[in-house]
């Protein structure tokens, strides 16, 4: 059986594009990308509908998906650790994008760290520590109030 042949028959059966990259890890993902397409493509309109009746829900909260603006702060913790990665920010002078690109991260991500609203590995806190200047105690530390003062 060609590669095609059996990437369409996974594709009829109901699985992801993921599920069926981890099936050929020698394809790069972009061929079996193209190979799912192109299977997708083929199929009938009763085919599509019997293939996503099988397939699992997604996994939301009751109600669906929570905003982002609506998010809670996690804990104290991780607020204080999104004031010390946003002081960091700031005083680099970089924008989100610039400061996650420098740091291997996404801006999504290091805009829910800096809000409080992610939970990160104990990975990133080891890398978050070490932009910051700290260890990961001292990033867990309560922050200093900044104080300013004005002109008269």
């Amino acid at each position: 059986m060609s590669t095609a042949a059996a990437i369409t028959n996974h594709v009829r059966a109901g699985l992801t594009p993921a599920a069926i990259r981890a099936m050929f890890p020698a394809l790069s993902p972009h061929t079996v990308a193209s190979y799912c397409k192109a299977a997708r493509r083929g199929l009938t309109p009763a085919e599509r509908a019997e293939i996503e009746s099988r397939r699992q829900p997604a996994i939301t909260p009751p109600g669906g998906q929570v905003p982002f603006t609506r998010r809670e702060v996690l804990s104290p913790e991780h607020r204080r650790l999104g004031i010390k990665l946003a002081r960091a920010r700031g005083t680099a002078g970089q924008s989100l994008t610039e400061f996650a690109q420098s740091h291997g991260m996404t801006r999504i991500r290091l805009a829910a760290l800096e809000q409080g609203l992610a939970d990160p590995t104990l990975t990133e806190l080891a890398r978050l520590a070490e932009i910051v200047g700290t260890n990961i105690a001292g990033l867990l530390e309560p922050v200093r109030p900044v104080v300013r003062l004005a002109a008269r």
